[in-house]
């Protein structure tokens, strides 16, 4: 797996783009674009795969065929990418 170091540039203008859309939507909490596989379960159900769209300090939004309603418990399987976060202030 890769490694690689978030400029702090890069932070601040994805954090700048991302405020009026937070602040638009009443979004308390910033949204990571992050496009990964899950592994989805639901009580005996067989699992199945989904693709993740964002993720925050709350949840997860994932991108799937199968219904699922608010509320549903759900079982998630994922793997993280692994990211080293280097910034400094001046």
């Amino acid at each position: 797996m890769q490694l690689g170091v978030v400029l702090p540039g890069v932070v601040l203008r994805v954090l700048k783009a991302s405020y009026p859309l937070m602040v638009r939507e009443r979004r308390h909490d910033f949204r990571c674009p992050l496009q990964i596989a899950v592994s989805v379960s639901r009580g005996g159900s067989p699992a199945f795969t989904v693709n993740s769209l964002n993720v925050s300090e709350t949840g997860i939004c994932l991108n799937s065929a199968q219904p699922m309603q608010v509320g549903d418990k759900l079982r998630l399987r994922l793997r993280l990418p692994v990211c080293i976060v280097s910034c400094r202030r001046s």
